[in-house]
């Protein structure tokens, strides 16, 4: 399975810049630090903050790795498995 992270930046006038990066590891990990697969240079995001890990084809369980949780769809976890066909919008840090 192959990861697909898109990273969302929107510049001073209000347009989108959409990059997309995929990862085929069995597993990503998300924060501060800049050896994890996608790196947060945010203060409120922990060095190893979160973990995707490829369950089967059909399911993801991401946890956090430093115990300050993350958001799925504005609600506020610890740990959760998704199914990645119906999508969702996770949030670290600020």
């Amino acid at each position: 399975m192959t990861f697909i992270v898109r990273q969302i930046a929107v510049t001073a006038d209000g347009r989108e810049i959409i990059r997309a990066n995929p990862y085929a590891d069995e597993s990503i990990v998300i924060g501060r630090s800049a050896e994890n697969a996608i790196h947060l240079p945010d203060l409120a995001v922990n060095p190893q903050h979160a973990e995707f890990v490829r369950r089967d084809h059909d399911h993801i369980i991401i946890k956090s790795l430093s115990g300050q949780g993350f958001a799925l769809d504005g609600q506020q976890r610890q740990e959760i498995t998704i199914v990645p066909a119906w999508g969702g919008v996770v949030g670290l840090g600020g």
